[in-house]
């Protein structure tokens, strides 16, 4: 996910089917590549920084591309384990 082009895109106020109509592709294709389920091109990222440089101050492409990692799961604590016969 590309949580900080979201960010701008939501301070610029530019919504996902503008974007779609000034970069010339689907609205699929942008919700796809901000879910993190396709790529940007290299083109279409440039297309994307300067269409948002345009609109107030410029952004570090490198921060607004950067990606979301999730933290790694924790492990579940160990449980202990009761032999049947135990119980009785």
């Amino acid at each position: 996910m590309y949580i900080n082009l979201r960010y701008a895109l939501e301070l610029r106020k530019i919504a996902q089917y503008e974007l779609a109509a000034r970069l010339g592709v689907s609205e699929a294709r942008i919700s796809r590549c901000l879910r993190g389920r396709l790529e940007f091109t290299a083109e279409e990222k440039a297309q994307i920084a300067e269409l948002l440089g345009s609109l107030g101050p410029a952004l570090d492409p490198v921060w607004l591309f950067a990606r979301a990692v999730p933290p790694r799961r924790a492990q579940p604590a160990p449980t202990e384990t009761v032999a049947l016969g135990s119980l009785v």
